[in-house]
């Protein structure tokens, strides 16, 4: 097994495993879609290790954009600047549209 192939491996049963506990954490903790929730929550191990062998060399989770300054931080100032992007990617994540106006339950009869 690569190196790569271990981290996939470690990644993928951590979501997995926080998916079977608590799917809607998991939609935020790990910034995934409800379809991609439901299709880890419905992968079995067999098909999680196939996943994994099929792709030896290439990583599903890239490194956060910030990753530099995160590790050239102060580690005082580490929580912050977790959090502050932490907001921004919760205002630009996709949020479930609301609807402008309750539809009735029944119609009213004429």
């Amino acid at each position: 097994m690569t190196d790569i192939q271990y981290l996939n491996l470690l990644f993928l049963n951590a979501m997995r495993s926080q998916v079977l506990a608590d799917p809607v954490s998991a939609t935020y903790q790990f910034r995934m879609s409800p379809v991609t929730v439901t299709k880890l929550a419905s992968m079995t191990q067999e098909e999680l290790a196939n996943l994994i062998q099929a792709n030896p060399h290439e990583s599903l989770f890239v490194p956060r954009s910030d990753l530099g300054t995160l590790l050239d931080a102060p580690i005082e100032m580490l929580g912050t600047l977790l959090a502050v992007r932490e907001q921004r990617e919760q205002d630009s994540f996709p949020r479930p549209e609301r609807r402008s106006q309750r539809q009735p339950l029944m119609e009213s009869p004429s």
